[in-house]
């Protein structure tokens, strides 16, 4: 609850205003406010060498600089990236964590300008004051402290390379050194704050100490607006922001201190009219104070991408890292390669030309890193720098994955100095930033000699032994340059301009005469009383510091050049037949996988919707249509199939659904023998290992498979209302994989002891010591190779691609095709197996006409974003859980229920909450319900999902308009289980990296909409229902944007919400459909082999003849456990003859 006043308000709760806020409130008698625009430091956080991997997250403001023309150039539009922290704890939540005070010489000029108190024998006192240093060595020198609240230490972890870069230095005549301490000058192991492996920042430094203070009040995603000043006295009363969509103003008693950053604390003075007065006149902002505000901004820039080859696997690579030994070394001890400082392992202050070696000033910062920006195989180092994906491929793509190490030569002192302007009177918009890198000459020359320098330190002994050598891969626009020239390291510095982002100086501290001044050497704001800024942005030079205080078969390098079965896709089914397939010791295996291994935190139910649009996700999308898809972006809707071992079952919300028994009867039915129901039941049993209780004694389902299935661990108390709600309107609840689908039941998933149990996991990893099971990851198939005559023709074996060499291996028996319902297509298109009228258009020779190759597109389509919002019932002790919400999830203490008991809310997700089969008037059998609906127990799961599909802004706001953060409701997704309408894929292009066209054409049969709309009213029953009223369980009453010409209540409302909110999960299939040889649509037969090829199948959901009547990977998987059958026993059925 805010107070209508305060004692002291202070704006940012980062690297100083979290500080300020602690040390404020230690005076009992004063009330204090602090505003952060932020949330929270998440756990992810905390792990060191993920610092990368916070930028360009919600945890960070996201600036860019103004392109100049002569600095940034391999940047994308020529700007360079700024990262700044928008959580509690600001940027020391996503920095490097390098503990740097700078030199003693800095603070000593800073009073030499006039700033009394500033000189460094008297801050010495305040570096002290905050250290918790745990180093004893250091601790017994004067120049350091414990017991502070800020933890410093080493990593205590560490690459032979982290040694040996000190070991250089020493070679080239420095000393191994504190370079905090007596002397600068020299090369040291890092520090920094860090605290049992972990980051230690300053919220959790400062802050959390201070939690149970009752004058202390904490308010975040507050964004401060204006800082409110009385024009005529020019004396602060308060300060105005927004949280949540609503202003508020708050009186200051004492002061206003604004923290905010040298970008936010500029632009927010600007905008409460402190500035440049010609600048805010023209942009109509009422001048309190005339003040240089945003003039004097400095940088470190330095050079990116300098990176050394070695021969020994002792770097950090980063899919190297992603294993639970990795992730349990660091979680369990606090030790490994994760609590490294970004990477960073050492650093070193050198001297150049000119410097002033006697003065023990350095020039020129050295960050040693153990590895370089080729190091992630250019997943997310190359978007934090900004890199063009064309500079990167021409630099790093070479190399991607290979051993190295990289040092950034750091300009300490640059002269040139930039400016921050607003960009418009809003503050929401992000101001302009002018970093003005190189203006003054001085500069690139003095970085020129730190280049050579490091180069200088890659030929010692120190390195030598690793046979260290420099990336031969030359920048591109600076080829017409004689490399290790002075032009040639100038032409590098002005193509990869890397910051380690510090920004200072907007607010310049100074004595009254310096007309740059914007703050005294008190802090306070001049011209205005009640107002100081305390940041880095006061201060008048940079300082010269940092300002925050395996196995053979998941890394096969070495092809043979012929395998038994070579498969194609390592996903849901590729991996069940590698793996089965590999049962037989006698057959050789090579499973290709275009994208990685999965990660530790894919393993997380509730994360699994951020693994969308990363490297893991295809992240395919719907060509633009006028019928459906309408809210989203170009009309497109997103479909994402998984780029990583496991495929879709790494990505997908892992409910386990069989489908109804009536659709595979249906398929043996348009002859497809073997494929009824009661053939295909003993391969969900034989994959299956149930371990939830109410299925123990079940028919239907066994033990000791190799998948898992289980209950969600985690449900709120609204998961039981809306499950029994059903009993009220006499459908039971119950096994829906059973006897009978029709009916209510909890949510069972693909999950072992509650977290995700991916295809990868349970048939591979128990493979991986078969010698004849080899899997390639990152090996990307471009053609299936087909040997023909005059009377056959037979796939002998593929092309693929890792990295940038092209491979062709053959198959002794088969070529299997398991790329899933969009790839499995397009592959075999490009492979010259299709409609032939496609393939001569698209100039691709023929080899095989096969017209039902990319059509019978079949997905289930639904209705997401639907709400009700619910009164929690009175009796609940902590009404606040009776659902639950994304903010909730996230909560620190959620994250240790999850590390430390094995239980909370992130075992579960936004859809896990319950499901229901169940008929329209449409549906003419009995059990064969031709609806799905899947329940959420999160408040915010209109928003949620509305996030997730790519819903635009203006219809998710127009949607959700006073749905705050205190409603409590709970979502409904209905989904077609059986949709008439038929899509289809076809080429773009002949490039196999360019995307098919994908044209689902939802709705084209118009008994689609009809039957989908009709589950509205299903929907109204179960709102109706007792369990429901006590609740009050109401609709959303706002109209989706774009359907508010209709009642809300009728057929038409939800047919136009259904084109707009058009929605999906996942389920494509039927683009390689099986059937008999007079099907001319037929790709496949009832063995799975394609028509007129020999040795090639396809084995994945694209073979579906119809999609079945729920989720699709539990009939995946059994696709390909009968598919290994099939495949045994054709060979064995023609030993010695095939």
């Amino acid at each position: 609850m805010l107070l209508p006043s305060y004692h002291f308000i202070v704006i940012g709760g980062g690297s100083a205003g979290a500080v300020v806020a602690s040390r404020l409130s230690e005076i009992e008698d004063w009330n204090v406010l602090l505003l952060e625009a932020g949330g929270d430091e998440p756990e992810i956080s905390d792990v060191p060498l993920l610092a990368g991997y916070l930028q360009l997250s919600q945890l960070d403001w996201q600036y860019k600089t103004e392109a100049q023309g002569d600095a940034c150039l391999a940047m994308e539009n020529g700007r360079c990236n700024w990262p700044r922290g928008k959580v509690l704890g600001g940027s020391s939540v996503l920095n490097y964590m390098l503990y740097l005070r700078g030199n003693k010489r800095d603070y000593d000029i800073w009073e030499q300008q006039g700033n009394t108190g500033w000189s460094s024998r008297d801050i010495l006192h305040y570096f002290k004051k905050s250290e918790d240093n745990q180093n004893p060595y250091l601790i017994r020198t004067p120049y350091h402290a414990k017991d502070g609240y800020l933890t410093v230490q080493e990593a205590p972890w560490h690459t032979p390379l982290a040694a040996a870069f000190v070991q250089a230095g020493q070679e080239m005549g420095y000393e191994n050194r504190d370079i905090n301490g007596e002397f600068q000058t020299g090369f040291m192991i890092a520090q920094g704050t860090i605290r049992h492996g972990s980051r230690c920042s300053s919220a959790k430094a400062f802050l959390r100490p201070t939690r149970l203070r009752k004058n202390l009040h904490v308010v975040m995603h507050a964004h401060a607006t204006k800082v409110l000043i009385n024009p005529k006295t020019k004396h602060i009363y308060g300060v105005e922001f927004v949280r949540n969509d609503k202003m508020f103003r708050v009186r200051a008693k004492n002061e206003v201190i604004v923290s905010s950053g040298s970008i936010n604390s500029a632009q927010l003075l600007m905008l409460s009219g402190i500035g440049p007065k010609d600048h805010l006149r023209d942009l109509g902002i009422p001048v309190i104070q005339d003040s240089k505000v945003g003039s004097n901004l400095q940088d470190h820039v330095g050079l990116g991408g300098l990176t050394f080859m070695v021969n020994q696997k002792i770097s950090i690579v980063e899919k190297r890292l992603k294993n639970i030994q990795t992730v349990m070394q660091y979680a369990a001890m606090g030790s490994g390669p994760l609590t490294v400082l970004g990477g960073v392992e050492s650093v070193a202050f050198v001297n150049t030309k000119y410097a002033n070696v006697s003065l023990d000033f350095p020039d020129i910062e050295l960050h040693f890193v153990s590895g370089s920006t080729n190091s992630d195989g250019g997943r997310q180092l190359r978007k934090v720098h900004g890199l063009t994906k064309q500079f990167y491929d021409a630099v790093f793509g070479p190399i991607n994955d290979k051993d190295t190490w990289s040092v950034i030569p750091m300009l300490l002192r640059p002269k040139s100095r930039g400016v921050i302007k607003l960009r418009s009177k809003n503050p929401f918009d992000y101001p302009l930033i002018y970093a003005n890198y190189f203006k003054e000459a001085e500069d690139i020359a003095t970085l020129i000699e730190g280049v050579k320098i490091s180069v200088a330190l890659s030929r010692t002994d120190a390195f030598k032994r690793f046979g260290s050598e420099l990336n031969s891969q030359q920048f591109p626009g600076c080829k017409h340059i004689s490399m290790y020239t002075d032009p040639y390291w100038e032409c590098m510095i002005r193509y990869y301009s890397v910051t380690i982002y510090h920004p200072v100086g907007t607010c310049k501290m100074g004595p009254y005469w310096d007309p740059e001044a914007v703050v005294d050497p008190q802090l306070r704001v001049y011209g205005v009383t009640g107002l100081r800024v305390i940041d880095a942005s006061i201060m008048p030079n940079l300082c010269g510091y940092i300002m925050d205080n395996e196995n053979q078969t998941l890394s096969t390098e070495k092809l043979s050049a012929q395998y038994d079965y070579v498969i194609i896709g390592g996903g849901s089914a590729g991996a069940v037949l590698a793996s089965r397939l590999s049962e037989d010791e006698n057959c050789t295996v090579l499973l290709l996988e275009a994208g990685v291994d999965e990660v530790p935190l894919s393993d997380v139910p509730w994360l699994y919707q951020s693994l969308q649009r990363t490297y893991l996700d295809w992240d395919f999308k719907t060509e633009s249509s006028s019928n459906y898809c309408l809210a989203m972006h170009n009309h497109q809707c997103r479909w994402p199939r998984g780029k990583v071992l496991g495929g879709s079952s790494v990505l997908n919300a892992m409910l386990y659904i069989r489908g109804n028994k009536r659709d595979y009867d249906s398929w043996a039915a348009l002859g497809n023998v073997g494929w009824d129901y009661e053939n295909v039941l003993p391969y969900f049993k034989r994959s299956e290992d149930a371990r939830a209780e109410e299925l123990a004694n079940s028919p239907y389902h066994k033990k000791n498979g190799y998948l898992t299935v289980e209950r969600f661990k985690y449900n709120p108390p609204i998961a039981d209302y809306i499950v029994h709600s059903g009993e009220e309107l006499r459908y039971k609840v119950r096994d829906v994989n059973g006897a009978n689908q029709t009916g209510f039941t909890y949510s069972f998933g693909t999950l072992r002891d509650g977290l995700r149990c991916s295809t990868a996991k349970a048939y591979l990893r128990p493979a991986l010591k078969r010698k004849n099971l080899y899997i390639s990851l990152e090996s990307f198939v471009e053609k299936i190779l087909v040997k023909e005559d005059d009377t056959s023709k037979v796939a002998y074996g593929v092309l693929f691609r890792k990295g940038k060499r092209r491979f062709t291996v053959s198959a002794k028996r088969e070529v299997i095709l398991s790329a899933g319902a969009i790839q499995s297509p397009q592959l075999l298109m490009l492979s010259g197996i299709g409609p032939k009228h496609h393939l001569k258009k698209m100039n691709i020779s023929v080899v095989h006409h096969a017209p039902g190759v990319g059509q019978n597109l079949q997905d289930h389509v639904g209705m997401a974003g639907i709400i009700y919002t619910i009164d929690p019932p009175h009796s609940k002790s902590e009404q606040n859980k009776f659902s639950i919400k994304q903010s909730d999830v996230r909560k620190l203490r959620n994250i240790r229920e999850l590390l430390w008991n094995s239980s909370g809310p992130l075992y579960t997700t936004v859809f896990s909450a319950g499901m229901a089969f169940f008929n329209t008037k449409y549906a003419d059998e009995i059990d064969y319900p031709d609806i799905q609906l899947i329940f959420s127990a999160f408040s915010d799961y209109g928003i949620l999902t509305a996030n997730l599909y790519g819903v635009e802004s203006s219809t998710i706001t127009g949607l959700y308009e006073n749905i705050t953060e205190d409603t409590q409701a709970f979502g409904i997704f209905p989904l077609l289980l059986r949709p008439r309408s038929r899509g289809f894929i076809e080429l773009k292009s002949i490039d196999p990296d360019e995307a098919p066209a994908i044209i689902p054409n939802y709705f084209k049969d118009s008994r689609d909409l009809q039957v989908l709309v009709e589950s509205v009213k299903f929907m109204e029953r179960i709102r109706h229902t007792r369990l429901m009223r006590k609740l009050n369980a109401r609709p959303n009453p706002n109209p989706i944007p774009g359907c508010s010409q209709f009642d809300s209540s009728s057929d038409k409302y939800w047919a136009c919400y259904a084109r707009h909110f058009t929605s999906t999960i996942y389920h494509p299939v039927g683009t390689c459909k099986m059937g008999p040889a007079n099907d001319s649509y037929a790709v496949v037969d009832a063995r799975l082999r394609v028509h007129g090829i020999s040795r090639l199948r396809v084995i994945d959901a694209s073979i579906m003849p119809h999609i079945v009547s729920g989720n699709t990977n539990a009939p995946t998987i059994m696709i390909a456990e009968k598919g290994a059958d099939l495949i045994k026993e054709d060979w064995q059925s023609c030993f010695g003859t095939c």
